[in-house]
């Protein structure tokens, strides 16, 4: 009988500790998480603007590309690899399929492609070069047949 008689006298104690705890882990359940601070995105300082002519294989931006990195980007323009003036167009992906001779293989043709000391990659729209050494070169992706093409495109150079 003591021990009901002392239950009883601290049950109320038990359930308000009991009840805290309950809302405690109802609060942290619907809380929000502490926000992180998001860093401002890092601004690009633009380089070089440079003209990407499509009738030059592999035109030398000028740029050392040892140790940085660098975002190329394109900004506008439009190129052909020959044909009528209706074909002057810009895709990121290039366009068409089955050629076995491009200067960048596997990447369509008319697509920006670049090239460094390490090898040659597809630009499209946007890229980011790190690890690379060399000077940055940049192209239209054809076959070793340049004479034909019109137009060119421009990009930014950004580190």
């Amino acid at each position: 009988m003591g021990i009901i008689r002392a239950m009883n006298k601290w049950l109320p104690v038990l359930a308000l500790i009991g009840l805290a705890c309950l809302g405690v882990g109802v609060y942290s359940l619907f809380k929000k998480p502490p926000q992180t601070p998001v860093p401002p995105p890092k601004e690009e300082h633009i380089i070089k603007q440079f003209v990407v002519p499509g009738n030059v294989m592999w035109a030398d931006t000028g740029i050392d590309v040892t140790g940085k990195i660098l975002t190329i980007r394109y900004v506008a323009g439009t190129w052909s690899n020959g044909g009528p003036p209706e074909l002057m167009l810009w895709s990121d992906a290039g366009g068409g399929g089955g050629w076995s001779n491009l200067i960048v293989p596997g990447v369509p043709i008319r697509a920006l492609v670049g090239k460094t000391d390490e090898g040659a990659f597809y630009v499209g729209k946007f890229h980011e070069i790190r690890g690379q050494h060399g000077h940055l070169r940049l192209s239209m992706n054809d076959t070793d047949e340049f004479n034909d093409n019109k137009g060119s495109v421009t990009v930014t150079i950004s580190e």
